[in-house]
């Protein structure tokens, strides 16, 4: 290995040349072109895929079924009063939360043997991260949710 003495001078390789696009009768951008950015309008840029969640990127959530849309109603049924005292931060992870309980469940209920247990443990977990909620009061909310989320699953007679 070569040593690197303090006042020498190190040369650098000079970068190759861009070549031509492949039409052949556009030239490729030089550093010293400037280019123009697609505007969103007519020429609109594609959604993004990824959503940003807490400063991070995450993938966007598949398209809500029927019943999944009804298990998230189910848990946004009387949540209002406590959504609402919650700070945009907190109300933010609160949400997201709550998104990702709804998948869990759903993901649940697809199988053949329902787990009931766990989707109240679900439940329970995601309503304790509201601060200052009485444990009896999660455990009730949970419980009816829970019990409402199941007859969602039962067949209709």
């Amino acid at each position: 290995m070569a040593e690197i003495n303090p006042g020498s001078k190190i040369e650098l390789a000079p970068l190759p040349k861009v070549p031509e696009t492949a039409e052949g009768n556009e030239q490729a951008l030089s550093p010293e072109q400037d280019f123009e950015i697609p505007k969103r309008g007519s020429e609109a840029l594609a959604p993004p895929a990824f959503k940003p969640v807490a400063g991070k990127f995450e993938p966007a959530p598949p398209p809500l079924t029927p019943l999944a849309q009804e298990i998230e109603t189910v848990l946004e049924e009387d949540m209002t009063a406590v959504f609402s005292e919650l700070n945009p931060v907190q109300q933010a992870e609160f949400k997201r939360q709550g998104e990702i309980t709804a998948r869990k469940i759903y993901a649940l209920l697809q199988q053949v043997k329902v787990k009931v247990g766990e989707i109240l443990r679900l439940i329970s977990s995601w309503l304790k991260t509201v601060p200052g909620l009485n444990k009896y009061f999660v455990e009730q909310a949970a419980k009816i949710k829970a019990d409402k989320i199941f007859k969602l699953q039962q067949p209709k007679k």
